[in-house]
């Protein structure tokens, strides 16, 4: 087989790419290669901590995901009923990545 490898570094966590080859002989040009999409998985967010505000209330503080593309951060809740031992996440906020904020849950 005849089979050329590169390596494409440098890409940005939860950023897509469109990838195509061509090649080239001194001012002949190839078509282009059928587009592979590269989909870059995101890192999650570090240094996540809470701090108790009242009895139903905590600050949440976190430090942004390094190099990531990103519109907003999901935060979440996770509800356990004993009673009826039952449980469920539900979608607490949605916020944008420039902004924070003091929940009462």
């Amino acid at each position: 087989e005849n089979i050329t490898s590169d390596i494409i570094s440098s890409l940005t966590p939860g950023a897509q790419y469109r990838v195509v080859v061509y090649h080239t002989n001194g001012p002949l040009v190839s078509p282009a290669s059928e587009p592979v999409i590269i989909d870059i998985e995101p890192t999650g967010v570090r240094d996540l901590v809470v701090y108790p505000l009242s009895p139903t209330a905590v600050i949440l503080s976190w430090q942004r995901p390094y190099n990531v593309a990103f519109r907003k951060y999901v935060l979440q809740t996770f509800f356990f009923n004993s009673a009826t031992q039952t449980s469920q996440w539900t979608t607490y906020y949605e916020i944008a990545a420039t902004a924070s904020v003091i929940a009462s849950v």
